[in-house]
């Protein structure tokens, strides 16, 4: 909440498109700005597409051919169609990327309803599961903790993708410190509901054993909805795929203004008003970052590039003011 009411001042301080690119030229310097724009567009971003999207594969391969030892080759494929699905979406129109952008968002949380709803009625039937031994074990290793912060983090780290487009919204003044505000309240409470559900029903092995949590836990609560479990993981990591895709896109658009990418990244389409060159080149690495395919290391490399670039955020707010 501190990180997001920070971008929250930030958005309506400096009213620019681009996020913290933006925010690093006005407080750091050029140097800093280009150095920030550069290691998100080679790590950053195309990694978080790509996890993303593996991971849609990951859900989506298990659907079709339920667990019959799909080959990590089609699971690229499907990321690999996933990604450019995302990338077409959002060079057709602005409007049609929010509406896809609606649309799944809303069946995502009808899906966390449902698992919320059921650990409630789980655990009314005094049944605990993890919750109580949950912490027994603790590692008090730095490094793991660390891992663990940056990995658990990155689930909330939504607050800043507002202000990769604060040029494109109605009063940003009143509407992005709203917006920011509620969304990180609302996600809060919605994540917290939802883990403490699966550790109502699920122990610890089962949960680290498990390929999707959301199914094993279905498996022991709703076995009908087993199938729908799935369905709704796949429609969540495919609308916050969108969402990347979205806000990134602008990133690039704004740093090329800056001269900090080539120039061809500032056109815009002249119909659409899209930030075209943008959306190619940022789905053209995300499919180059598919070829390894490892969740771990990309998530862990995206993670920590991600937490720095967030505390140099934070250290902004101190120079500008």
């Amino acid at each position: 909440m501190c990180a997001a009411l920070v971008y929250a001042e930030l958005g309506t301080l400096i009213r620019k498109s681009g996020g913290e690119h933006a925010y690093y030229l006005k407080s750091y310097g050029s140097f800093a700005a280009f150095m920030y724009v550069w290691c998100s567009v080679l790590a950053v971003m195309p990694s978080g597409i790509t996890v993303q999207a593996l991971t849609l594969a990951e859900y989506l391969s298990e659907v079709i051919f339920d667990g019959c030892g799909q080959s990590p080759n089609m699971k690229k494929v499907i990321a690999t169609t996933a990604v450019l699905s995302v990338a077409i979406t959002n060079s057709i129109s602005v409007r049609l990327a929010a509406r896809v952008q609606i649309f799944f968002t809303f069946v995502k949380l009808m899906g966390l309803v449902v698992i919320m709803g059921g650990g409630i009625w789980w655990v009314s039937q005094g049944k605990y599961g993890s919750l109580v031994t949950g912490f027994e074990g603790t590692t008090d290793d730095v490094q793991d903790v660390a891992l663990a912060v940056y990995s658990g983090m990155w689930a909330y780290g939504g607050w800043s993708a507002l202000n990769t487009v604060t040029e494109e919204i109605q009063e940003p003044k009143r509407n992005l410190p709203l917006a920011i505000v509620i969304s990180v309240i609302l996600v809060t409470i919605v994540y917290l509901l939802v883990n403490a559900s699966y550790l109502a029903v699920l122990t610890k092995t089962e949960f680290l054993s498990s390929w999707a949590v959301g199914v094993t836990w279905a498996e022991q609560v709703i076995p009908p909805a087993v199938i729908l479990i799935p369905i709704v993981v796949i429609c969540s990591v495919y609308g916050a795929s969108n969402g990347a895709s979205f806000t990134s896109s602008r990133l690039l658009f704004q740093a090329a203004r800056e001269n900090h990418l080539p120039e061809l990244c500032s056109y815009i389409h002249v119909r659409s008003r899209i930030p075209l060159p943008s959306v190619i080149l940022l789905t053209t690495l995300s499919v180059i970052f598919m070829i390894p395919a490892e969740i771990t290391t990309l998530l862990n490399l995206l993670s920590f590039l991600a937490w720095l670039f967030t505390g140099m955020t934070m250290v902004a707010v101190i120079i500008l003011r």
